[in-house]
């Protein structure tokens, strides 16, 4: 096993990787303001493999009417992590998390998912996207 930083395939300083692991990276998930439907992307599983996250990113647009929403991100050694997002009536707003060291999934075959929940009839765009690899 080695570290390997800086990559354009989005692994972080200090990060576990093995030569030959699959890169994944869940595609970019949006939905449209007013669409009242679930935002998530998930990474893996793949059999026999752990799968591990390396950044996740919440956005939440310009809402009309102030909300709050509670993304999540499953599947993770310790549980569930859940993150407060406020909608603004102004700006629209990202959170990206980054890991500085990856975080695996609690165990083999198991996929990682972040999440925002359906944000309302009149709720405004949300989207999520989440990286990783398996090993």
């Amino acid at each position: 096993m080695s570290t390997s930083g800086g990559t354009p395939d989005g692994t972080l300083v200090g990060s576990p990787k093995l030569a030959g692991s699959a890169v994944l990276t869940a595609n970019h998930n949006t939905r449209a303001a007013g669409a009242n439907v679930a935002a998530n992307a998930a990474i893996g599983p793949v059999a026999g493999v752990l799968t591990w996250v390396t950044m996740v990113v919440f956005t939440i647009g310009i809402a009309t009417t102030a909300l709050e929403l509670d993304a999540t991100i499953t599947g993770l050694v310790g549980g569930t992590w859940t993150i407060n997002l406020v909608g603004s009536l102004t700006v629209s707003n990202t959170i990206v998390i980054p890991f500085p060291v990856a975080l695996p999934s609690s165990a083999v075959n198991t996929a990682i998912t972040a999440g925002i929940p359906a944000s309302g009839a009149s709720g405004p765009a949300i989207s999520t996207s989440i990286a990783g690899y398996t090993l």
